[in-house]
């Protein structure tokens, strides 16, 4: 096991995770969340905030913008 994993387990600090990392119904739901942010207000979901909770981890996806019409997407996940 390794060194993040037993921090996830036990601790209850929100732990960053690469794109290897992030469960695909995670992936999945930010991806719909987007397209039904953009349909909404007209414009991509630039520096927001979302929140996704799981069986066991609640998991936070950021989109902080890179440049100008362009955003990134950081994942996060903490134990319930």
């Amino acid at each position: 096991m390794g060194l993040n994993f037993l921090k996830s387990l036990f601790g209850r600090k929100w732990m960053r995770l690469t794109d290897k990392e992030v469960p695909r119904w995670v992936e999945k739901a930010s991806k719909r969340w987007i397209l039904r942010f953009a349909r909404k207000y007209g414009h991509n979901p630039y520096d927001q905030r979302k929140t996704f909770v799981g069986k066991t981890f609640v998991y936070k996806v950021e989109y902080p913008t890179v440049a100008q019409g362009v955003f990134d997407r950081v994942y996060y996940k903490k134990r319930k």
